[in-house]
C-alpha cells in the first residue's frame, strides 16, 4: 500500500507571544497613532509566499538580540519592548490575592460539628447564650454539639492595648523601635507583636475596602489619580548579611481625598531565587528571549549579576566605596525581586480593576517614567480609545532652587485665574472640596481641547 504523504504546511513561527487569560500588551502603544490598540500580526511571515499574507493585518517589525524584543509599529514607528504576557496575568493575579478580609470567628470551633463554620449572625437559631465570662464578655453554646465559645475583641489578650495608637502614628512617622520604647514604657517584644497587630488589621481594612470600589461614585468624590515610584532601602532582617536593599515601591492615589487605591512593592517573599534558578533552566529561559519564557516575572540571580555589571562597568567607584555599593544593588536574601516592568503593568491592571464598573472619564497623573507611561496607555488603551481615560506625565526639575520654585508656583497661580477666571485672593477663601471641583473641571478642559 501506497505511504500517504503530508504536503501540509509546517506551524508558523511566531514572533509576539501568546495572549494570556485575554491579555495583551504587544500593540501600537502611542495613543495618537491610528493603530493604537491594534493587534499586529503576531506570525513571522518571512520565506512565506505573499499570497498567505494577510494585507489587512498591521504588521510593523520585530527586531532585538538577546534577551529583549522589540516591536517597532508600521505606522508611527514608534518602538516598545515586547512583553510577557503570562508574567503579567501572573503578577496580576498575585497582587489580587494578596489582602484577604479576616475570616468570621462567631462560629462553633468543633470542626467535627455540622455548625461548625455557620456565623453566629446570620444563624442565631443555633445557638444560645449560656451567661458571661468574669469579664463580662458573652458566652454562646453551640445547640449542636454544646461547645461553649466566645467573640471577644481582638485587643483582649493585648497588654496596654491603649498605646496602639501611639504605636501607630510612630511607625507612620518613621520613629525608631527604641525611641517608640522610651516613650510608651513598652518593650521591644510588645512593640513588635503591636505592629503584628496594626498590619493584621491594616490587611483586613484594605481588603474590605477593595471590595466596594465598585459602589463608588467617582463623578461626585473624583475622578483624578496620582501615580508615583520611589526607590526604598530597606534593612533586611539577617544578622549573617547586614545590609540593604534597594526595592522598586508604586504607588496610586486619589487625587481629592489622597486616599491610597494601591500600593505595591516590587518584591515577593513567597518564593526564593534558588527555586527560580532551577526552574528556568529546566524549561530552558535563558535561551529564550525574555517574552517567550515561562518564568519572566522575577529577577534571576544571575542575571540580576549581569544586569548590575553592564551598568556599572563604565562607572568609576572609588575603592573605599565599592563594597558599599555592592551591597546596595544585591537581590533580597529571601524572595525574589520583580522586574519593574512586570509590576508596573500589574499595577495598572489591578487599577483598571478597581474602577471599571462605571462609565466615567479618569484622569491619570503620573511621574516622568517612560515605562509608567507606556504601562497605563496598555492596561487602559480601550478606556483611551473610547476618551474614557486620560494620561497626563508630569517633569518634575529637582535641581532647582527655592526662589526659582516660588516663581513658578506663582506662574501655576496666573495660569489657574486665567483658566477659571478666579482671583487668587478668592481661590484661597474656597473649601478644600471647591477648589477640587474646580480643578477637576479646568483638567477635564484641557483633556477635552487635546
Amino acid at each position: 500500500m501506497n505511504k500517504l504523504t503530508n504536503f501540509s504546511s509546517p506551524e508558523p513561527k511566531r514572533r509576539l507571544p501568546l495572549p494570556s487569560f485575554g491579555i495583551d500588551v504587544n500593540f501600537c502603544r502611542n495613543p495618537q497613532c491610528e493603530l493604537f490598540t491594534s493587534p499586529p500580526d503576531p506570525y513571522d511571515k518571512r520565506g512565506r509566499p505573499s499570497g498567505k499574507v494577510k494585507s489587512n493585518e498591521p504588521r510593523g517589525t520585530v527586531g532585538g538580540t538577546g534577551d529583549e524584543k522589540t516591536y517597532k509599529c508600521g505606522a508611527c514607528g514608534q518602538q516598545s519592548i515586547v512583553k510577557n504576557n503570562g508574567a503579567i496575568v501572573e503578577e496580576y493575579r498575585r497582587l489580587r490575592i494578596r489582602f484577604q478580609p479576616e475570616a468570621p470567628r462567631d462560629f462553633c470551633p468543633s470542626i467535627a460539628c455540622d455548625s461548625h463554620q455557620k456565623q453566629l449572625s446570620l444563624h442565631p437559631e443555633l445557638y444560645r447564650k449560656p451567661g458571661r465570662t468574669a469579664k463580662g464578655t458573652q458566652r454562646w453554646k453551640c445547640k449542636a454539639c454544646l461547645t461553649s465559645f466566645t467573640v471577644g475583641s481582638r485587643i483582649t489578650r493585648q497588654h496596654r492595648s491603649n498605646a496602639n495608637r501611639e504605636v501607630l502614628w510612630m511607625i507612620t512617622n518613621g520613629v525608631p523601635i527604641s525611641k517608640i520604647c522610651d516613650f510608651t514604657g513598652l518593650c521591644p517584644r510588645d512593640v513588635y507583636r503591636k505592629i503584628d497587630f496594626i498590619y493584621d488589621r491594616v490587611v483586613d481594612i484594605t481588603a474590605r475596602r477593595e471590595g466596594t470600589f465598585d459602589k463608588v461614585d467617582w463623578n461626585t468624590v473624583g475622578r483624578r489619580f496620582a501615580t508615583d515610584s520611589q526607590t526604598l532601602h530597606l534593612n533586611w532582617p539577617n544578622k549573617r548579611t547586614r545590609a540593604q536593599i534597594a526595592v522598586q515601591h508604586l504607588c496610586t492615589a486619589h487625587a481629592n481625598t489622597g486616599y491610597i487605591m494601591a500600593a505595591h512593592l516590587g518584591l515577593d517573599p513567597s518564593i526564593e531565587l534558588p527555586d527560580i534558578g532551577e526552574n528556568m533552566t529546566a524549561a530552558g529561559d535563558f535561551s529564550k528571549p525574555r517574552a517567550f519564557r515561562s518564568q519572566a516575572r522575577v529577577w534571576s540571580q544571575t542575571e540580576f549579576k549581569e544586569y548590575v555589571d553592564k551598568i556599572t562597568r563604565r562607572v568609576a567607584i572609588h575603592p573605599m566605596e565599592a563594597p558599599d555599593v555592592d551591597l546596595d544593588l544585591q537581590l533580597p536574601h529571601r524572595g525574589a525581586m520583580i522586574r519593574q516592568d512586570v509590576m508596573q503593568l500589574a499595577h495598572a491592571f489591578l487599577l483598571r480593576r478597581f474602577l471599571g464598573k462605571g462609565d466615567e472619564r479618569f484622569v491619570f497623573v503620573l511621574d516622568a517614567d517612560s515605562g509608567l507611561a507606556l504601562s497605563f496607555d496598555s492596561a487602559f488603551a480601550t478606556w483611551i480609545k473610547q476618551e474614557r481615560a486620560d494620561v497626563i506625565v508630569v517633569n518634575f526639575d529637582k535641581n532647582q532652587s527655592n526662589d526659582q520654585r516660588y516663581m513658578l508656583v506663582n506662574e501655576g497661580h496666573e495660569a489657574r485665574t486665567l483658566a477659571t477666571a478666579i482671583s487668587r485672593y478668592k481661590w484661597n477663601a474656597f473649601s478644600k472640596k471647591e477648589k477640587d471641583d474646580y480643578t477637576d473641571v479646568v483638567i477635564e478642559g484641557l483633556t477635552q481641547e487635546r
